[in-house]
């Protein structure tokens, strides 16, 4: 599976983008996989880019897992896309991804669309969860996640898995 991330000096500014109207799986996958960007790229300044918002659930659960707020930039080195199979889903930012010369990540666990403008995908259609799959990446990269990013994750899988009634 994988995650590739481009040098850490060459990265300056990184966007995680959820979808429209975000579920918990999107927000708090991004709000986990910020604290591993932050300490696999220790010098990027990371942003949480949410088109049309939030879901009412999601806002409460932003309460207990907020993200700094930051402005958006014309300019990432990095953009990273969570739970975002369709472009679709990312309204305004569809052709925002599409025109940046940065790198383009998508971390999924839907099936992805045709034409899509990622450089690297990591999808695995079998998992739960987005969640499942940034723990995995998690693992992988050797970084421990601190105990909001680990509650943010069991959150998610629960909350996208339907309460663990579909995972077995």
């Amino acid at each position: 599976m994988g995650l590739t991330l481009p040098p850490a000096e060459k990265v300056k500014k990184v966007a995680i983008l959820c979808h429209r109207h975000a579920d918990a799986d999107t927000y708090l996958s991004a709000y986990a996989l910020s604290f591993m960007i932050g300490k696999l790229l220790p010098g990027a300044e990371t942003s949480i880019i949410i088109p049309d918002g939030m879901s009412s659930l999601t806002q409460r659960l932003a309460l207990s897992f907020p993200h700094e707020k930051r402005e958006e930039s014309p300019d990432y080195d990095l953009l990273i896309a969570v739970d975002i199979g369709h472009m679709e889903l990312l309204k305004d930012w569809s052709e925002k991804l599409r025109n940046s010369r940065g790198a383009k990540i998508l971390v999924d666990h839907h099936p992805i669309q045709e034409g899509t403008p990622y450089d690297q995908l990591v999808v695995d259609t079998t998992a739960s969860s987005a969640a499942e799959i940034v723990y995995r990446l998690f693992k992988e990269a050797g970084v421990v996640p601190d105990a909001k990013a680990s509650q943010a994750l069991l959150v998610a899988i629960l909350f996208d898995s339907q309460h663990l009634s579909m995972i077995g």
